[in-house]
């Protein structure tokens, strides 16, 4: 009994070994290649608390890249909002000294912020369709 125990798990085993080599490698989506990829109002709160606000385009004039940032120092508190020129290296938009943001590699629409503050935060974002699309 033991015996055929031993064999009918071993014959599981290498089955399931079998199986897992033969899967297909997980495939990721390649990372943005274009600015032009974050385009748009983005919304989501650090922390899943604090709300937070990314209006990125391209200025028609200069066609420099621009953020516009928008927070709230205190919870209730209006959105403060400040404008900065962004960099765009190896898919991901760096926003001033301390944020960087990534989008999903599963949903175009969704992103990520990482805020390198005193105190570190991390926002989900979402594309807000709803938004005036910023002229580029």
């Amino acid at each position: 009994m033991i015996r055929t125990r031993t064999l009918a798990l071993g014959w599981v085993l290498a089955m399931a070994a079998i199986s897992v080599s033969a899967a297909p490698p997980a495939t990721k989506s390649a990372k943005p290649s274009k600015p032009d990829q974050f385009f748009g109002k983005w919304v989501g709160k650090w922390d899943g608390k604090w709300p937070v606000e990314f209006t990125i385009s391209r200025d028609p004039k200069t066609k420099e890249l621009v953020v516009i940032y928008a927070h709230a120092e205190h919870l209730g508190d209006p959105l403060e909002e400040e404008v900065s020129q962004p960099a765009f290296e190896d898919g991901v938009l760096y926003v001033g000294d301390s944020m960087e943001i990534t989008l999903s590699t599963v949903d175009p629409n969704i992103a990520t912020v990482k805020g390198n503050f005193k105190k570190p935060r991390v926002a989900v974002l979402a594309r807000d369709f709803a938004a005036k699309k910023p002229k580029n």
